[in-house]
């Protein structure tokens, strides 16, 4: 992110099943693209966010065959 003011809110649970929760302000989204078939990521007009999740994942996300 262009700064940490865009960023609102960290947070790393103990439990495994609970996760990571990252918040902030990408800006306007910019592109949002696959890399290598692994990665997910988001581009914005304030920062970048990269998603380790393969394109499996993926569709089961957002429910496509």
């Amino acid at each position: 992110m262009a700064s940490k003011d865009h960023l609102s809110r960290i947070a790393v649970s103990d439990s495994s099943r609970e996760g990571v929760l990252i918040e902030g302000d990408l800006g306007e989204a910019v592109k949002v693209e696959l890399i290598e078939g692994i990665m997910l990521q988001i581009s914005g007009d304030t920062g970048v966010f990269r998603i380790d999740l393969v394109e499996g994942e993926l569709r089961g996300i957002f429910g496509s065959p």
